[in-house]
């Protein structure tokens, strides 16, 4: 596994600030979360079933999904930046939002209904091992988001955010389609891929099977 240092920067000095004000104050990303929310309402198997967000950021989702889409005894945030986790916590106090890696989920298997992960597998190196750990977790459903490659399976740079410097990944159809493919083994996965903007890409999951996936854990 690369070094975390090399691109896990969110709690570098004001970062976890920075980013959240702008989420919350860019046009763009206020539309664009409020897209995330109109699609995950979309796509929710009914009420009553628990949501886990892989990557919850400050909350900007949360704050769209609960209590409007989901009760908030329903959601469940992950985040593995401290900082992040500080400012949703002050923004939603009553969420369940808690510190947690998502290459090692401390849940058991099959705990959620459905998983989200937005916009982080444009900032991690590798992206099957947490695409294995959404699908373990989940029952039914799993919805994440890449920016979108047009060339080449994987376009790689980086960007600097508050003087931290951070991946910045992009991912071909074809790409997160066979990644998607190798972490579902023994599950008959349907796929289904959708363009919410040119700099946006959604993929819905649905794992199927009764198979249990590799690694699974009793834990959490």
């Amino acid at each position: 596994m690369t070094d975390r240092s090399q691109w896990q920067q969110w709690d570098h000095a004001r970062v976890a600030q920075e980013i959240a004000s702008y989420w919350e104050s860019s046009p763009y990303e206020v539309a664009h979360r409020d897209a995330l929310a109109d699609l995950v309402a979309r796509h929710l198997p009914g009420p009553g079933r628990r949501v886990l967000e892989v990557g919850c950021g400050s909350g900007a989702v949360y704050g769209r999904l609960v209590p409007r889409h989901l009760a908030q005894r329903d959601y469940v945030g992950v985040d593995l930046s401290a900082k992040m986790l500080a400012i949703a916590r002050r923004d939603f106090p009553l969420g369940q939002l808690v510190r947690g890696d998502g290459y090692g989920l401390c849940f058991r298997d099959r705990t959620f209904d459905v998983v989200l992960c937005f916009e982080v597998l444009g900032h991690v190196p590798e992206i099957q091992p947490l695409l294995e750990e959404m699908l373990r977790v989940t029952r039914s459903l799993c919805v994440f988001t890449v920016w979108p490659s047009q060339r080449e399976d994987v376009g790689e740079d980086q960007e600097e955010i508050g003087g931290a410097r951070f991946l910045h990944r992009r991912y071909s159809d074809a790409f997160v389609q066979r990644a998607i493919r190798a972490c579902a083994r023994g599950r008959s996965a349907s796929v289904e891929g959708l363009g919410l903007s040119a700099d946006h890409r959604a993929y819905i999951v649905r794992p199927g099977g009764d198979e249990t996936p590799p690694g699974a854990r009793e834990g959490g």
